[in-house]
């Protein structure tokens, strides 16, 4: 029997966005927050609620699980 181990590529919430190839003024309409709020998540990713880690995660369709948020959402 062979083990196989997954590995979970883990993305700031700013990797994720960029990946996505979505802008901050997009996302941040869509969050229903300013631009300058929705940098601030970038910067302090722990500062997000868990609907915005949500949200983002939707929006970017990268699962939660794969963007560090600073905290765990499971």
């Amino acid at each position: 029997m062979i083990a196989t181990e997954v590995i979970k590529m883990r993305f700031t919430v700013r990797q994720a966005r960029r990946l996505s190839e979505v802008s901050q003024r997009e996302i941040a309409r869509k969050l229903g927050i300013s631009v300058d709020t929705y940098r601030n998540i970038e910067r302090h990713p722990n500062k997000a609620t868990i609907w915005q880690a949500q949200k983002i995660s939707e929006i970017t369709k990268i699962p939660c699980d794969n963007i560090s948020f600073g905290g765990d959402f499971t």
